[in-house]
């Protein structure tokens, strides 16, 4: 019963872990990723469009007046979906992992006394 209500615990937070990560991280990154391709789409038009950095800032600009808040923010949903599983996945797997080599841990040093 311990095992089980520890594992409901871990897997709980790792739920809340991902939401909180994915969310962070797409709300943070999603206007240079929507500008980015907005950059990309533009190289191959052949209107002397190429993929410098320092034109980053003017395409999130430009969206910004043609579009404003909500333009920079295009397709944000479908990207925290991508994104939610995983973050989860990533949790999960580092606190199984690191479980697993604290309790090896502990054996070994408990074998040695």
């Amino acid at each position: 019963k311990q095992w089980y209500q520890r594992r409901v615990v871990i897997t709980a937070g790792n739920i809340c872990g991902a939401i909180v990560g994915a969310s962070a991280a797409t709300l943070i990154s999603h206007p240079f990723d929507v500008a980015k391709t907005q950059q990309q789409s533009n190289i191959g038009l052949g209107n002397g469009a190429t993929a410098n950095s320092d034109k980053l800032l003017r395409y999130l600009v430009n969206i910004w007046r043609t579009d404003g808040a909500q333009g920079l923010f295009v397709g944000l949903l479908p990207r925290m979906v991508k994104l939610l599983p995983s973050c989860a996945l990533m949790i999960t797997t580092f606190e199984a992992l690191k479980e697993y080599f604290e309790d090896r841990d502990r054996q070994q040093r408990e074998s040695y006394d």
